[in-house]
């Protein structure tokens, strides 16, 4: 049969002062760490976050960065597809494909007499 003992139910009523002490100090010493602990883990997760933010920043950045260089490009397009449709619809050189490759001339003046039916 099992010898049950009242220091298994009072176990801080039978330790002596020194012993009180030393679990008193033990549980200050904990309390302590688990705050510095609790206080590591809040850093960390600020920390973590922070860096999350300049990544996401730089990420911003670079894509900022390369839309600019494509917003770049297609004005320098749209300046030379624009110079080129001046070009081609000129009408110095409209008469000159019409002359040359169509053998198209220009008209003879004609000249239109209206008649009135009581003069």
């Amino acid at each position: 049969m099992k010898q049950i003992l009242l220091s298994d139910y009072y176990p801080d009523f039978f330790k002596s002062e020194e012993d009180k002490e030393d679990s008193e100090e033990n549980k200050s010493k904990s309390k302590v760490f688990l705050i510095s602990l609790t206080v590591m883990g809040i850093l960390l997760l600020f920390s973590l976050l922070y860096l999350r933010q300049r990544v996401q920043y730089a990420k911003s950045s670079y894509e900022i960065n390369s839309i600019k260089e494509v917003e770049k490009k297609l004005e320098n397009e749209n300046g030379y597809l624009q110079i080129r449709m001046e070009e081609l619809s000129s009408l110095s050189r409209i008469e000159k494909i019409a002359r040359e490759q169509l053998g198209l001339i220009v008209p003879k003046e004609i000249k239109v007499i209206s008649l009135e039916a009581g003069s």
